[in-house]
């Protein structure tokens, strides 16, 4: 092989490699980018996951309230029919006592 081919090939081989390390460099660069995005994609879905979780904690709370007041008022529909019950009876006995008079 003379010697000027011997150049050419080691230029191309050399063009080669330049060509590739671009290349190379550029995904690397690409990879180091999109790293970066998962990386705040992962915080952003770690505070999404503390709001979800702080939501579910208010919405368990605010459940457990509703539970306990619709438990009072049965309770107190319950006290008031009872006394509607005891107040109707004695308005009949009280009518019963007054007509016997």
């Amino acid at each position: 092989m003379s010697l000027l081919r011997k150049k050419i090939k080691n230029q191309e081989k050399d063009d080669d490699i330049k060509i590739t390390n671009k290349v190379l460099e550029r995904t690397n660069f690409e990879l180091s980018f999109k790293e970066k995005k998962l990386q705040a994609l992962q915080k952003e879905l770690e505070i999404k996951d503390q709001e979800l979780r702080s939501l579910d904690n208010d919405f368990k709370t605010r459940n457990k309230i509703i539970d306990e007041v619709t438990q009072q008022l049965m309770k107190k529909q319950m006290q008031l029919a009872e006394k509607n019950t005891i107040t109707d009876y004695l308005k009949n006995k009280l009518k019963r006592l007054s007509n016997n008079h």
